[in-house]
C-alpha cells in the first residue's frame, strides 16, 4: 500500500477514534451531570425528611412531657358524642349536696364546640346554694347562660294540701365546651 493510501487510513482510522471518544465523553458527562443532580435531589430529600423527623420528636417529646396537662385539656371539655361522665358528675353532686337534679340535654340547640343542658335543682335553699358553689367549682369550661332562682316553693305532703315546708329551685341553661 503505497503511503498516501496509509495516511489516509490511519487519518480516518484517527478521526473515527477521536469523534469515538468525543462522544463517549460526551455520554459520561452526562450520565455524570445527572447522577450529581439525583445525589443533590436525594441529599434535599434526606434533609428534608431529617427536619420532618427532628420536628416529630419535638412534638413527641411535648406530648409525653406534657401527658398531664393534656388530659387536664381532655378533662375539661366534655366528649359531644358522650356526654355520659359530666352528667353523671353533676348527678353525684346532687347526691352529696341532698338536692334532687333534672338534667336534660337540648339536642336542638347543640353545636360542635359545645353541648347545651337544662338543668333543675330542687332542696332546701343552703343545700341548692352549695351545690351551685360545686358546679362554678367543676374542672369543666361551664358558661350559665341562664339562672332562675324560685325561693319558698311550698311542699304539700299530705291530702289537705296543707304546706308543710317549702324547697328552692335553680333553673340552669349551661353551655359546656365539648372536644
Amino acid at each position: 500500500m503505497p503511503p498516501r493510501k496509509k495516511f489516509i487510513s490511519a487519518s480516518i482510522i484517527l478521526v473515527t477514534l477521536i469523534a469515538a471518544l468525543v462522544c463517549a465523553f460526551v455520554i459520561i458527562s452526562n450520565n455524570i451531570y445527572a447522577y450529581r443532580s439525583m445525589l443533590e435531589s436525594s441529599a434535599d430529600k434526606i434533609s428534608s425528611g431529617e427536619k420532618e423527623f427532628s420536628h416529630m420528636v419535638r412534638i413527641s417529646n411535648v406530648i409525653k412531657n406534657r401527658s398531664q396537662d393534656i388530659k387536664r385539656i381532655r378533662y375539661i371539655a366534655i366528649d359531644a358524642e358522650r356526654p355520659l361522665r359530666f352528667i353523671e358528675t353533676i348527678e353525684q353532686i346532687g347526691r352529696i349536696t341532698d338536692v334532687e337534679v333534672a338534667l336534660t340535654v337540648n339536642e336542638k340547640k347543640n353545636d360542635v364546640r359545645e353541648l347545651l343542658f337544662q338543668t333543675t335543682l330542687q332542696g332546701n335553699e343552703k343545700d341548692v346554694r352549695a351545690m351551685l358553689a360545686l358546679i362554678e367549682e367543676l374542672p369543666y369550661q361551664i358558661n350559665i347562660t341562664h339562672i332562675s332562682f324560685q325561693r319558698d316553693i311550698p311542699i304539700h305532703f299530705n291530702r289537705q294540701q296543707s304546706v308543710l315546708s317549702t324547697m328552692t329551685r335553680l333553673l340552669l341553661t349551661m353551655r359546656v365546651a365539648t372536644h
